[in-house]
């Protein structure tokens, strides 16, 4: 289960998308450093929540990694979108939610789909069948960061995706 390679696969498909107001997403698995990194663009932070495994079709394999029938792993990736904007910024009610709308019409436009995953620790692939078909959002209102000047915007997209394997 190349778990790492769909977080990847997902981190490449939106690393520097162009966003609303002319600026274009950083898409991460591993944040960087908050003291050198420093931009007005929004991130993204890629990394999974809960997901499950099932067998499709039989037979069962005969004994340590011998074939068998296809399974399914359903992963669902998190992806939580962070904006700082400028507490007066006139446009600041329709910028997040341009970010949210590119964000996601790069998932729903995913491609290569199928997509091939390689575990980077086994080099085993696998297929990524659906990124994209089935997304939900939620964004809490935005809060006023210490400073007050500017105010945080926060998103979280579920990304739900389905990866086949024989084992």
């Amino acid at each position: 289960m190349p778990l790492a390679g769909a977080m990847e696969f997902v981190r490449t498909l939106l690393d520097d998308i162009p966003v609303a107001g002319g600026l274009n997403l950083s898409a991460w698995v591993n944040p960087p450093d908050p003291d050198v990194e420093v931009t007005d663009a929004p991130a993204a932070y890629i990394w999974p929540l809960p997901g499950s495994e099932n067998r499709l079709t039989m037979p069962r394999n005969t004994g340590p990694r011998t074939a068998a029938g296809w399974k399914t792993v359903r992963h669902e990736i998190g992806i939580w979108l962070v904006w700082e904007g400028a507490e007066g910024d006139p446009e600041a009610d329709t910028l997040f939610p341009g970010f949210i709308d590119a964000l996601m019409d790069a998932l729903r436009t995913a491609w290569p789909m199928p997509a091939i995953l390689v575990d980077p620790n086994t080099g085993e692939q696998t297929q990524l069948v659906d990124t994209g078909e089935e997304m939900s959002y939620d964004s809490p209102p935005p809060r006023t960061v210490a400073d007050q000047r500017y105010l945080r915007y926060d998103a979280l997209i579920r990304v739900p995706m389905t990866e086949m394997l024989q084992r």
